[in-house]
């Protein structure tokens, strides 16, 4: 498989990476977003320059496909993050409040969910899944 390089653009800053092989989703997040803490809404530059979302598993195969069949093999991201409503000069971020418990830090699973593939029941939040590896059989994608 070819080396593919992941361009990633947050306002006027770009970033590079390489990647020997396509990551998980889990593992692509943790690289692109560098630790932060901050909302993103993540897409990526298709054939015809229209951004396209990427924000799961699915999605980024999707992408990587398309970066394999590039020329020269290039995956172009831009991150935006995720405005915060303003309501009565209070700042607050919404975010989906889902069913399920993060099985690392037993916390109501708020904004993204990232569910095991190989587990039936195995969920962590946005904020444990950057250390799934500690957490979790480091084998399996989320």
């Amino acid at each position: 498989m070819s080396k593919v390089i992941v361009k990633v653009k947050i306002g006027e800053e770009t970033h590079r990476y390489s990647f020997e092989q396509r990551p998980n989703f889990g593992e692509f997040c943790n690289v692109v977003f560098n630790g932060s803490t901050e909302t993103f809404n993540i897409k990526y530059v298709d054939d015809e320059q229209d951004l396209i979302t990427l924000e799961n598993e699915r999605d980024l195969e999707e992408a990587w496909i398309f970066a394999l069949q590039s020329t020269p093999t290039i995956l172009r991201i831009n991150l935006t993050p995720i405005q915060q409503h303003c309501s009565q000069h209070t700042h607050q971020q919404h975010k989906v409040i889902h069913n399920a418990i993060c099985d690392s830090c037993n916390q109501t699973i708020a904004g993204i969910r990232f569910k095991c593939f190989s587990c039936p029941d195995y969920d962590l939040c946005e904020t444990c899944i950057f250390n799934r590896h500690s957490v979790h059989d480091p084998t399996h994608t989320f």
